[in-house]
């Protein structure tokens, strides 16, 4: 099975970017500092999961952090965490590809608050 595709980078004024496409070609793309808790929303064809949205900042900060910390165990415990959150992502990712429209109202572990929440089409 094709995961999704994620991408880090700094780019100007030491932003920080991270890109997630699915193989069906879904799109989250979030911009913004590395001090922010959260990250700005430019592009997102992958749903409103919170779940997705907060593990894939989380993900660019601690990406950040395995090249910026100035001590080197540090750095590494920053990648281990990324690499976590990175699996984490695809796996997300993947579920949010296959979203259905059928809705239904619950509690949502990842804000921890009353939602609706959209079914997934089951995967064979």
């Amino acid at each position: 099975m094709k995961k999704a595709n994620i991408v880090f980078r700094v780019i100007e004024d030491n932003n920080i970017q991270c890109d997630i496409s699915t193989p069906q070609g879904k799109k989250l793309r979030l911009l913004g500092q590395p001090s922010e808790s959260e990250g700005k929303c430019i592009e997102n064809t992958l749903g409103d999961s919170k779940a997705l949205l907060v593990s894939a900042w989380e993900f660019a900060k601690e990406k950040y952090k395995s090249v910026n910390l100035d001590d080197e165990a540090e750095q590494r415990q920053a990648g281990k965490r990324a690499q976590k959150l990175k699996t984490s992502i695809e796996w997300l990712a993947d579920y949010s590809d296959d979203v259905t429209d059928e809705i239904k109202s619950g509690w949502c572990s990842a804000c921890l608050g009353m939602h609706d929440h959209r079914k997934v089409a089951l995967q064979d």
